[in-house]
């Protein structure tokens, strides 16, 4: 019974609940092996048709076997060699600058390569072409049509995101170029595509994003007075005996720069893509930085007898420019968040009670969220009202003929993330009282696993997460959703799965490795990060693949060996797979195999 126990804690930990570091196995501290009689050798070459080897390009070798990448530079023929290897598995890359970055055996730049496999003794050839990076450049300049030097420029593209399991505009790796003297910018080595070029102007003097006055030509003249009368007083300073007041001085409307897309918008809607092919120089791609109104939010939250709040506001919900900063609440609640450009804004408080004595943490019990849109002009009166935590409770059920473990007073942090533009709060502590799952300081939302939870492919002790149930909706089969007012829970766990297995071959009837199974139910509803309905799969060195536990429904079986880190999620990649999939059927707790054959059109 202890030992059942254990076991599910540790399946818990890495699906819906993980246990503290205390009670997780501890590390190998050893020092991997890295030396060895295995040579990995080879030759990087330009990817053009008239190819020919390039020398002093950069190549790193990197492997579980080795605690610390290794890199080295290629001769004047282009070859380059990593000898003393201990016997295994490498994955190989080059760069070289012009040239877009590759990795050995990658369908295109910026994809996943093969791994280099090498026994004892072995000596492997391998060759790495890189394409001919494309170049972007054009000019920016300031308001007032002058050159605009020392602007950083960036260059975006949408890409899958592994960490958040979506479409995202990013940075392109290592294209980091400023305007000169000119105001030029010229962005290379990007490998062919569609790009965003947007600039990040940064304000002069200050180093940071900057805010300027807007002063009006009625202004200019007034100060330009008050300069020649306080010339002509005898005492500096002091304003003349007139009789009239000192105007009171009232704040003026601020300005400041925001990151410009080209053609010269600060809208991403509004910006124009550029595409490019291998090897290919855009000129002309000149646009002007303009300046937008800035503005302050002020308000107050009603601040909870004996305890602290915290105070967030997020921007950028769906631009590469998110950024989240926070606020000082003062004593009577009032707040402000000062020089913010155009644009959507969530603003989120948590409410927490002061720590009991010899602990380090305090329980969430209030919580607020309210969506502003600033246009360039202040908004005051912005009342934040909070609303208590939620508790829930619910079932912990174990089906089948295992024993049930005993699990009472375990405490388990739950690895679910908010999405983005929701809400800041951490989904809380679940505590196991008896047969029942209690979730204390739980804040509404939707949330997503931060990775595939162990209970799903893989088995911890006997047992399997079958289903996770709040008021009666499946919360496996889409992004977690917390209702405002939940009323029940139900986690189930049982000690039957179903098994879908077989191998890949080629028309030879060769085995095909170095490649993914992926297995996506034929709902596109359900694809999505870390959902129990999609899976993948790397295959075995003899073709074979095997994936556990996914409920009864019909799914497409695709092999691709183009895939990064969690893509296989991905709805657009996806849709590209299901083109040449197989389809099949899965029975509850059913074992199925299919075998597929690479090349043929499958049924």
């Amino acid at each position: 019974m202890r030992r059942a126990a254990l076991g599910l804690l540790c399946s818990l930990a890495a699906s819906l609940l993980m246990i503290d570091a205390a009670a997780q196995q501890p590390r190998d501290n050893q020092r991997r092996v890295e030396s060895g009689t295995a040579t990995i050798a080879g030759v990087v070459t330009s990817a053009d048709a008239q190819s020919r080897p390039l020398r002093r390009a950069r190549v790193m070798i990197s492997s579980a076997e080795l605690e610390v990448p290794r890199a080295a530079i290629t001769t004047d023929d282009g070859s380059f060699t990593f000898d003393s290897l201990p016997a295994g598995s490498f994955s190989v890359s080059a760069s070289k600058d012009g040239y877009t970055s590759a990795a050995f055996g990658a369908v295109r730049p910026g994809r996943p390569g093969r791994l280099v496999t090498v026994a004892a003794g072995e000596v492997r050839q391998v060759r790495v072409a890189l394409p001919q990076g494309a170049v972007i450049t054009g000019m920016l300049r300031d308001p007032h049509g002058d050159p605009a030097p020392g602007i950083p420029v960036v260059v975006l593209s949408r890409r899958f995101v592994p960490w958040s399991g979506e479409q995202r505009l990013v940075p392109v790796p290592g294209i980091n170029v400023s305007t000169d003297d000119r105001g030029i910018y010229r962005a290379f080595g990007l490998a062919e595509g569609s790009y965003l070029v947007t600039a990040m102007p940064r304000f002069p003097f200050t180093g940071s994003p900057g805010e300027v006055n807007a002063v009006s030509r009625e202004e200019i003249q007034r100060a330009m007075a008050e300069i020649q009368e306080r010339r002509t007083s005898s005492r500096p300073g002091i304003p003349v005996a007139n009789g009239a007041a000192a105007p009171v001085p009232t704040r003026r409307a601020g300005l400041s720069y925001a990151p410009t897309y080209f053609p010269g918008t600060t809208s991403e809607s509004g910006a124009v893509p550029i595409a490019v092919t291998s090897g290919e120089v855009k000129t002309g791609v000149n646009f002007d930085l303009d300046y937008v109104p800035s503005a302050s939010i002020e308000g107050f939250i009603a601040m909870p007898p004996g305890g602290r709040a915290q105070l967030l506001l997020s921007s950028g919900v769906d631009s590469p420019y998110q950024t989240t900063t926070s606020a000082t609440i003062g004593a009577d609640g009032q707040f402000a968040f000062r020089r913010l450009s155009p644009g959507h804004y969530v603003i989120t408080a948590q409410a927490f009670t002061t720590p009991a004595a010899g602990t380090r943490s305090a329980d969430l019990t209030l919580w607020g969220r309210t969506d502003v849109v600033v246009s360039g002009d202040d908004i005051a009166g912005v009342n934040l009202i909070l609303q208590p935590a939620l508790t829930l409770t619910g079932d912990l059920v174990f089906e089948g003929t295992a024993s049930p473990p005993t699990l009472n007073g375990f405490k388990w942090p739950l690895q679910f993330l908010a999405s983005r533009g929701t809400h800041s709060a951490p989904f809380p502590i679940a505590v196991i009282e008896g047969s029942q799952v209690v979730l204390r300081g739980l804040v509404p939302g939707t949330y997503r696993f931060m990775s595939s939870p162990q209970g799903i492919r893989t088995r911890v002790g006997p047992w399997w997460l079958k289903s996770i149930l709040i008021d009666d909706r499946e919360l496996l089969d889409r992004p977690l959703e917390i209702p405002p007012n939940p009323k029940s829970l139900r986690v189930t766990f049982s000690d039957q799965a179903s098994q879908l297995s077989g191998a890949v071959t080629d028309r030879d009837g060769t085995p095909v490795s170095h490649s993914y199974v992926v297995v996506f139910s034929d709902d596109p509803r359900t694809w999505f990060l870390n959902s129990r309905r999609v899976a993948a799969v790397q295959l075995k060195a003899d073709g074979r693949y095997t994936v556990s536990n996914l409920p009864a429904g019909n799914y497409f079986i695709a092999v691709s060996s183009d895939l990064e880190n969690n893509e296989w999620f991905d709805p657009e990649r996806l849709e590209v797979l299901r083109a040449s999939a197989m389809r099949v059927s899965i029975g509850e707790n059913q074992s199925v195999s299919r075998n597929i054959t690479v090349g043929q059109r499958q049924p």
